[in-house]
């Protein structure tokens, strides 16, 4: 549990690769986080949490996929959950492609920052996602740096 403007959070961090928790268990500021390896769909919470956060993920599923997320959020969140991606957009697709190029030196990094950007999303294609997911009360909000912010508070 960690305290900090006296808010008491406990963080739970879930991601199907071991290389990534691995990466999470060295940051200081996630030191007293739980963090596990396992698929989201099967990860089991002895107390619901209050709010799951998703991101930077979103755009690796695809779209019935996405849904089936999106439900388990829902099913799985006490109060709601918020996501934060990507907006697939021309100027941030050439932009990124070409910052990569001049300041990284990673072929992944190169290759893999386009083609997130490629694959993320506009506004119309996350209403279509919660009208499949039946979900009605939604919010989604442009913000910096090509992202959304897309906000569901569970009734």
């Amino acid at each position: 549990m960690q305290k900090k403007n006296e808010i008491e959070l406990t963080i739970t961090g879930i991601d199907i690769k071991k290389e990534c928790i691995e990466v999470a268990q060295k940051r200081s500021e996630l030191a007293n986080a739980h963090l596990v390896v396992s698929d989201y769909r099967d990860m089991l919470f002895n107390e619901k949490p209050d709010i799951i956060f998703s991101s930077l993920f979103c755009h690796h599923f695809s779209h019935e996929a996405l849904v089936q997320q999106i439900l388990w959020m829902q099913a799985n969140a006490m109060l709601g959950f918020f996501i934060n991606d990507l907006q697939r957009h021309r100027l941030a697709y050439y932009a990124i492609k070409y910052l990569t190029q001049l300041f990284s030196s990673s072929y992944l990094v190169k290759n893999d920052a386009p083609l997130s950007v490629a694959r993320g999303f506009v506004k119309a294609e996350w209403e279509s996602i919660f009208q499949h997911a039946a979900i009605k009360e939604y919010a989604i909000q442009w913000k910096w740096a090509f992202r959304y912010l897309v906000i569901v508070k569970n009734n």
